[in-house]
């Protein structure tokens, strides 16, 4: 369980943070036009903890469709997912919602976004031309990483964590 001052850290994030010039100029430079696309239809605080850890993963040398991946890891938040429907999907969202359909009721939604956002995002980045690898570190990002896997999306997972 989360401790209640990693999400009270989380909230003040969501509130201050956002991407430097140099953050979307790094972004702009690694990303192709339509995956650049995703990328800036983010709200400004995924846009800044996607590129914050985007550099720390580029730092370990990942091939290419890695770093776009980790760029575009949190494109499946809707840029009207704001900070009161995410704290009310922590407090009270359903872990077991089905990602497809997706419901036309806006509690149902906001429960599969937040909970199936990584899985929304690969199919973004598909259409947007990203490989498969990048789609499938985009759609797992979330998912307990193997203790025994060295592989990217494990390391990616770890960097995500922290």
């Amino acid at each position: 369980m989360t401790s209640p001052w990693v999400r009270v850290r989380q909230v003040w994030d969501l509130l201050t943070k956002r991407p430097t010039p140099d953050d979307e100029a790094w972004a702009r430079d690694r990303l192709t036009e339509a995956e650049f696309a995703l990328y800036q239809a983010m709200r400004p605080y995924d846009r800044y903890h996607c590129a914050l850890i985007a550099r720390r993963f580029a730092e370990l040398n990942p091939p290419d469709w890695a770093i776009r991946g980790a760029l575009l890891h949190d494109c499946g938040k809707p840029p009207g997912y704001g900070l009161w429907w995410r704290v009310l999907m922590v407090l009270c969202g359903d872990p077991a919602i089905a990602p497809d359909p997706l419901h036309r009721s806006p509690w149902q939604r906001a429960q599969q976004l937040y909970r199936w956002h990584g899985l929304y995002g690969s199919r973004l980045a598909l259409a947007a031309g990203l490989p498969e690898s990048g789609c499938c570190l985009i759609r797992d990002h979330h998912a307990r990483p193997d203790p025994s896997d060295n592989g990217w999306l494990a390391t990616f997972q770890r960097l995500d964590d922290d």
